[in-house]
């Protein structure tokens, strides 16, 4: 029995890092992307940004990328309800 459409897990990874790579800066880098699935159609997504040792990211920057990210993943269809996005450097 059927309760919908049910994205593949691959396929609704590789949205979300495309998602993240878009709202962060070319010298940042995914670390990691951890989707947990709650209920019958819902996710939600812890993602680590990294930045380069040598990047000048101030912690102003740092947030206001990590809301865009936040915001735009939910914005974009993907299912998820919440994301959790955590910047760090090295």
């Amino acid at each position: 029995m059927s309760h919908g459409y049910q994205r593949p897990q691959r396929e609704l990874d590789e949205a979300i890092r495309s998602i993240a790579r878009d709202g962060s800066p070319a010298s940042s880098r995914l670390d990691k992307c951890r989707i947990r699935k709650m209920g019958l159609e819902v996710f939600m997504v812890d993602l680590h940004v990294g930045f380069d040792a040598n990047q000048q990211a101030s912690q102003r920057l740092a947030h206001d990328i990590a809301h865009a990210v936040k915001d735009a993943v939910p914005r974009a269809k993907t299912g998820v309800a919440d994301v959790l996005v955590a910047y760090r450097t090295g």
